[in-house]
């Protein structure tokens, strides 16, 4: 018998329990807030006005759960734990919002790779291992600079140093392709999801960043 993934209990399809598929979805922001229409920011009611669409035109970011919980518990089992069970868990989080992103055409997902001391000390990169269990075509486009270091700078040097985190391993993208998601576990300033998707910008695709975990709290 398949057991969850987090507390051991059997499940019967997929990695969760259905106790904490229930912990997950009360924590998520779709369980308590509303979306902009335009940047995917949570907004406490159908026509606020967004800051985000204000201080960041033309991106869009979809945050799945606040930085904080079981949902960070669950992230911090599989960075720091070495539970890779709990990626395919974060897969299937994945697809089941990519499906209701609302996105016309053909999708593919970008992950964003870890550093090389992350993936040193940890054995592996979180995020590779999540995008195996993603449902559309994954690209491997991304790569870090070497001397991006983003841990070690505060929420303006980070911003401030936009631009220069990752480089492109190569720019050919399918024609067919619409959408771009930009996925990474966690969202906290939104440099590291910005540095990435403002790479693809002018690409005439349909661009959006999409973390597991983050903060909305700067712009709202």
């Amino acid at each position: 018998m398949k057991r969850c993934e987090v507390c051991g209990a059997p499940v019967q399809r997929g990695f969760l329990c259905e106790a904490c598929w229930q912990k997950l979805e009360k924590e998520s922001y779709d369980f308590s807030f509303e979306r902009c229409d335009s940047c995917c920011s949570i907004v406490p009611f159908p026509g606020y006005e967004c800051r985000f669409c204000e201080e960041r035109p033309g991106f869009r970011l979809y945050i799945i759960c606040p930085y904080e919980g079981f949902a960070r518990k669950m992230v911090e089992d599989l960075k720091f734990n070495g539970n890779r069970g709990i990626a395919s868990v974060l897969s299937d989080i994945f697809n089941k919002t990519i499906g209701k992103a609302g996105l016309l055409g053909e999708i593919a997902v970008i992950p964003v790779p870890a550093s090389r001391d992350g993936i040193r000390k940890r054995g592996f990169d979180q995020m590779k291992l999540v995008s195996k269990g993603i449902d559309v075509k994954v690209l491997d486009l991304l790569e870090m600079c070497e001397s991006s270091q983003q841990k070690q700078l505060d929420r303006a040097g980070r911003i401030e140093k936009m631009g220069s985190i990752f480089k492109l391993k190569r720019k050919s993208i399918p024609a067919s392709i619409s959408n771009l998601i930009v996925i990474d576990d966690i969202c906290t300033t939104g440099a590291t999801l910005f540095s990435a998707m403002e790479l693809f910008r002018n690409t005439g695709k349909n661009v959006m960043g999409m973390a597991f975990l983050g903060n909305y709290s700067q712009w709202n």
